[in-house]
Formats: structure tokens, C-alpha cells, sequence
């Protein structure tokens, strides 16, 4: 491919660039290359394949009706004001979204399309770690509630061992340390700090469920009775490798609830206050939650934080999981 890229371009001599701020040391005859993986863009192919009306609703676990018909691609990458590429402090990552647009759709004959247009999004500290986690909860759903057939054990423990550890790097008490913490909240937009409480609950919700998807898995194992010899003696290890496992991460869960409940009362205290001159004006606003979903984006629903006496919440508008 290197090759095919230096004929088209004569005279130039094709370099990987594998490191931010190596294009700076190009020669003048060197071309620099940087190799990036891209996602396609899913709203773009479902709304090519909508159009041609060829993708029902339950096609769009196919791997293919996924990524086909698309002609829009995304990249990020981290940044930092200093101009480190990761920051040493999650209240320091900025994130750059790059959606870049080809002439034709793939899939096509040829594998090399020009970029008729690009898009930059530059998201803020906290709008990144919101996306971050949003990223978790999606991972999460998927491997609990997989689109076909039943939860993998050890790709779900994979994914629960990162995610419910309140020690891990960048996890959600990080997250919530660097944003909703009572001497830095103030400095965050209303709309971010909702946004960011809303996909925190919903992560803390989707991780009591997959442990409980996990214990399903492990009670319901085939009894080690039915085999014999060193099989039944490996099977029975694993089996208390795994409760012990199990055990570790329920433990876990329940130490990051309880870390992340005085987070949560500081952001709804924050969201409450910021809402005042709102419900001042529409009494009927405040008057009661939503009835259309009057769980949603709840903690107390999610169990995380307690009733309050004469608690009113403002519904958010925020869509439950994005998949």
C-alpha cells in the first residue's frame, strides 16, 4: 500500500508516522503518513440503508448492515492545552472528534477515496469523560445482554473487572472526583453536569445488573457430578476460582456505591440550585416529575442515593442507553 501511495505521488518517499509531532522532522522529500483506525458513523448507514429499504430493525445486529453503505468515518484524538497529546488529570483531557466524509460509499472497488470533508468537534474535559463512560455503559450492555445468544462468563468478568473496581485509572470515581466533587462543580455547565449524573447512574444501574447476569451464569454451570476424574476436579477449581472472583467484584460494586453517593448529592444539590430561576417561572415544571418516565436518570431509583423529604426532581431529556 506504501508503495502504491509513493507512485501516486512522485518523488516522495512514504513515512509512518507513529508518534504525535514526528511530521515536524519530515524531510523534504519524505511524505508523512499517519495511520488511524476509523468507526463509521452509524447514523450515516442506517439512513443510506433506510432509504433503500433494505435494513428492518432487526438487521441491525448484522456486523455488515452495520458498517456497509457508509461514506462517513470518525476518529478522535486526546489533547491537552499544553500540548500533550494525554493529560496527567481527567479535569485536564480535552478529546477532538474528527468525522471525515469520502466521495463514494464503501464498500466499492476501490480502496483509496479522496476526503471531500471533514468536521471538528472539540470536546471539553468533562463532555470527553462523559462520552468515556457513556462508552462503558455500551460495552457493558453488550457483553450482559449480547444481541444473540447468552452472556459470555469470562468476556463479562473482563469487562466488570475494570469497570466496578473503585481503585481503577479513569474509572467513575476518577470521573466524578474531577468533576462533581463540591469545590469544582460550580465551575461546570448545568447541561454537563446533568449529562454526565445521568450516564454515571445509568453505569452504576447496568453494573448491578451484569454482577447479577454473572451470578445467573455461574448457579446455573453444569454440575460437576456429571463428569469424572481430572475434569470434574479441574471444573470444580474453576468453579471456586470463579465464586471467589464473583465475590471480589460484588464487594467492589458495593464499595463504589458507596463512594459515589456523596457525588451524586453533590450534583443534584448543584443541578437543583442552577434550576431555581427555571422553576420560579413554570410552577407546573416543578410541580411533579415526568410521568412519562419518572425513573429516568433517577438515583434513587438506581439505588444509589436515598429519598429525600419534599425532593422535587426536574426530568432530564437524555435518551436511557445509546447502543
Amino acid at each position: 500500500r506504501l508503495k502504491t501511495i509513493e507512485r501516486l505521488i512522485p518523488g516522495k518517499k512514504a513515512v509512518i508516522l507513529k508518534n504525535a509531532g514526528e511530521e515536524k522532522s519530515l524531510k523534504q522529500d519524505e511524505l508523512g503518513i499517519k495511520v488511524t483506525k476509523l468507526d463509521p458513523v452509524s447514523d450515516d448507514v442506517h439512513e443510506a440503508m433506510l432509504k433503500k429499504g433494505t435494513l428492518a430493525k432487526q438487521q441491525r445486529s448484522c456486523l455488515y448492515h452495520r458498517i456497509a453503505e457508509c461514506r462517513r468515518f470518525v476518529f478522535e484524538t486526546p489533547f491537552t492545552r499544553t500540548g500533550r497529546a494525554h493529560a496527567r488529570s481527567t479535569a485536564e483531557q480535552f478529546l477532538r472528534r474528527t468525522v471525515c466524509t469520502v466521495a463514494e460509499r464503501f464498500p466499492m472497488s476501490e480502496k483509496l477515496q479522496p476526503i471531500v470533508d471533514e468536521e471538528h468537534v472539540e470536546l471539553e474535559p468533562i463532555e470527553a469523560a462523559t462520552k468515556a463512560i457513556r462508552n462503558k455503559v455500551r460495552d457493558l450492555t453488550l457483553k450482559a445482554f449480547p444481541l444473540e445468544g447468552q452472556a459470555k462468563l469470562k468476556t463479562l468478568y473482563q469487562v466488570l473487572a475494570g469497570a466496578v473496581n473503585p481503585q481503577v485509572h479513569g474509572g467513575v470515581t476518577e470521573v466524578a472526583e474531577a468533576f462533581l466533587k463540591n469545590s469544582v462543580i460550580a465551575s461546570y455547565k448545568r447541561e454537563h453536569v446533568e449529562q454526565l449524573q445521568d450516564v454515571l447512574i445509568r453505569f452504576m444501574d447496568i453494573a448491578k445488573k451484569a454482577l447479577r447476569v454473572a451470578r445467573k451464569a455461574l448457579e446455573h454451570r453444569p454440575a460437576t457430578a456429571d463428569r469424572s476424574g481430572k475434569d470434574a476436579v479441574a471444573a470444580s477449581e474453576e468453579e471456586a476460582k470463579d465464586m471467589e472472583f464473583q465475590n471480589v467484584l460484588e464487594k467492589g460494586f458495593d464499595a463504589l456505591k458507596k463512594k459515589m453517593k456523596q457525588y451524586f448529592e453533590s450534583a443534584k444539590t448543584y443541578i437543583q440550585r442552577e434550576s431555581l430561576p427555571e422553576i420560579a417561572e413554570g410552577d407546573k415544571l416543578a410541580a411533579e416529575p415526568s410521568s412519562v418516565d419518572k425513573n429516568k436518570g433517577n438515583p434513587i431509583h438506581a439505588g444509589i442515593v436515598e429519598p429525600v423529604a419534599n425532593h422535587r426532581r426536574i426530568a432530564s431529556d437524555t435518551t436511557v442507553l445509546e447502543l
